[in-house]
């Protein structure tokens, strides 16, 4: 009875101690504070134009946002499971915020694609959305996120290297499986900053799904820049520009966007409304009934 009563609170126990040791880190709770900044800078992009009627917006608006409020999803669950020691998870979860993300920008561009994500349930393989994104950036300092994607794909796998912490001590040659977590401040620090990267990847992605960057304000921009400065030690002077003209670009295009009430008409004849392709959808199938029948 006894031994069944302490095995069942030692995880509650492991658990919480591992919460206060990383955020005792100084190095892990500045990744910690990364990543909580770009999920402010992330919610306010999936949050400023809600969608009140999907059947009259763009597919690609309605998969991206979907896609995106995944990457959203797996970013804090990945911090949550990291937090608590499972590093090996949370890496497993990086890679799932690296392609939604993806997906997301791609989905955003591609209205085609768009809709047989959405409508007719196909998946795309990673290598498609890869193929597409580098076919569109200039690489920055020989492309961080390319390096980033590898070593994300290598520890999202359980190999040796990345598995073999969990039933070794530092230089020991006994094997000890250690059944709950277990800080480890090198392992929280980097996967910590890990998933600080995916979170900065998936702004980027963000930003680059949109019509223009000139719809965001200048302190959204502003901070990608600054988030992108203490992730990553690169060359960032590509994001930064005269603000005062970007301020009045954002006040002419918000000035000239179409008001809500005339959204719905303007959508309702739009070829890549969801409506519209709904419709197409059921012209064909009925098509292909009558001519199979």
């Amino acid at each position: 009875m006894s031994r069944r009563h302490t095995f069942h609170n030692r995880p509650s126990q492991t658990r919480s101690e591992n919460v206060e040791a990383t955020l005792a880190e100084d190095a892990a709770a500045t990744h910690l504070d990364q990543i909580n900044f770009g999920l402010l800078l992330a919610a306010h992009v999936l949050l400023e134009n809600p969608i009140d009627d999907v059947t009259a917006s763009g597919v690609n608006e309605v998969a991206s946002g979907i896609a995106f409020t995944c990457a959203f999803s797996a970013i804090r669950a990945a911090t949550v499971v990291a937090v608590h020691g499972y590093y090996i998870d949370a890496r497993a979860l990086v890679r799932t915020v690296y392609e939604s993300a993806g997906l997301g920008r791609m989905l955003a561009k591609l209205p085609d694609k768009a809709e047989k994500w959405l409508v007719k349930g196909d998946w795309f393989p990673d290598r498609i959305v890869r193929d597409y994104i580098e076919g569109q950036t200039t690489p920055v300092n020989g492309s961080p996120y390319q390096a980033f994607y590898k070593m994300s794909s290598a520890n999202s796998h359980p190999t040796a290297k990345t598995s073999a912490y969990l039933v070794f001590e530092p230089e020991s040659v006994r094997l000890r499986p250690k059944l709950h977590p277990q800080f480890n401040a090198d392992y929280a620090i980097r996967t910590l900053h890990e998933i600080a990267g995916v979170t900065l990847f998936t702004l980027f992605a963000m930003r680059r799904a949109m019509v223009s960057q000139n719809f965001l304000p200048e302190w959204w921009l502003q901070g990608l820049a600054q988030l992108a400065n203490d992730v990553y030690d690169a060359d960032w002077s590509h994001l930064e520009q005269d603000w005062n003209a970007h301020n009045e670009r954002y006040a002419e295009l918000n000035a000239s966007t179409i008001p809500s009430e005339r959204l719905d008409e303007y959508l309702r004849i739009h070829p890549n409304s969801f409506f519209n392709i709904q419709k197409r959808q059921a012209a064909e199938e009925e098509e292909e009934e009558e001519a199979s029948g």
